[in-house]
């Protein structure tokens, strides 16, 4: 599993070039603006503790912040990923793992989507998934109960409360990206089941952990985010 992981870093391009410089949100958040401040002092009691990223703070700030606001679909690309978030099982989208590219011209852009390592419980040895591969009550429970990487009211943030949520742009993200995940579900699958299970005598991945990231995403798809999908068709 180690070996996958430094494989998955060594896939990844290099986006910051000489003209372009990454802005982490950890880095953004921290511009002083007396009127993003002056909200968040009077509606924000939990950025500073709890688990994870204070969701209500990062939607302050993607609507007040003088940066962030100004960046084209930054709203749309931050709940659209809450949603894959929550389809592979990523705990950890913090601060330090999204943002935007800045040219010397002062423009910026929005990154590439980059540090998906916390995805698909990889904490999990080959033989706990085994044993979960093989107990569908236990498996059912890994895959349902997913948290993200977000807190509200200082409380984790379950994925399945997440999605119950009544946020417009979030409603937007569902109705946005599931449609996108059907229809491209066979890709999906085919990317992993085409994973090399070694690599010049380095064993990369099992077939065991194969079926536990398809059966916990479709799990999640079928029962969590399409219900979603369809509980907002119904009501538009």
């Amino acid at each position: 599993m180690i070996a996958w992981k430094i494989i998955k870093r060594m896939d990844c391009k290099d986006f910051a070039k000489p003209d372009l410089q990454l802005q982490e949100f950890r880095e953004i958040k921290n511009y002083y603006n007396q009127k993003l401040e002056e909200i968040l002092d009077h509606t924000i009691t939990e950025s500073r503790s709890g688990h994870g990223t204070s969701l209500a703070a990062v939607k302050i700030h993607l609507q007040y912040n003088p940066l962030l606001s100004k960046v084209m679909g930054i709203r749309e690309r931050f709940w659209d990923c809450v949603i894959v978030d929550g389809l592979i099982n990523n705990n950890d989208r913090n601060s330090g793992n999204w943002g935007v590219l800045r040219k010397f011209n002062g423009e910026m852009i929005l990154a590439p989507i980059f540090d998906n390592g916390a995805s698909f419980s990889t904490k999990l040895s080959d033989g706990q998934i085994q044993r979960l591969l093989t107990d569908e009550s236990k498996l059912a429970s890994s895959a349902m109960n997913t948290i993200t990487g977000y807190n509200l009211d200082g409380k984790v943030l379950h994925f399945k409360e997440l999605l119950n949520m009544q946020e417009v742009d979030l409603n937007h993200a569902i109705l946005r990206v599931v449609p996108l995940i059907c229809s491209h579900w066979q890709d999906i699958e085919n990317v992993i089941r085409e994973i090399p299970n070694e690599y010049q005598g380095i064993s990369i991945i099992s077939e065991a952990r194969k079926d536990f990231y398809l059966k916990g995403m479709e799990m999640r798809l079928k029962q969590q985010i399409i219900p979603a999908f369809e509980k907002l068709q119904s009501q538009e």
